[in-house]
């Protein structure tokens, strides 16, 4: 209860700088898992996020309801071409694109969440 005894709002009884923590705590144990990943998954995925990062856009194809499979091939080939000449990382094209997909979804979760 408030000073002149009339009820607080319900609102109000969760403070909104713990929504923000939560936020914080899921990214900092997301970065830990990454950095589990396999040392080539490892390297793969630093270009997938730089190749989303450029995508990531009010508008973008990745935010589309139904993303186009051919678009979605075609950014899987780019990112895939610039590793291919990397011997240790060639026949990696599964890893290229289950990265690929897995940052786009997580990209449009955080801007589903973002939304609310």
């Amino acid at each position: 209860m408030d000073i002149n005894n009339h009820p607080v709002p319900f609102y109000m009884t969760y403070p909104l700088p713990l929504y923000f923590e939560e936020e914080r705590r899921r990214a900092r144990e997301a970065e830990y898992l990454k950095s589990m990943y396999p040392a080539d998954a490892r390297k793969i995925q630093g270009i997938v996020e730089n190749a989303m990062q450029i995508l990531d856009y009010e508008g973008s194809m990745i935010y589309d309801e139904y993303p186009d499979k051919i678009m979605m091939r075609r950014l899987m080939t780019i990112i895939y071409d610039q590793i291919k000449d990397d011997e240790s990382m060639k026949n990696k094209r599964d890893i290229v694109d289950i990265l690929v997909i897995e940052d786009i979804l997580n990209r449009r979760q955080k801007s589903q969440q973002q939304k609310i």
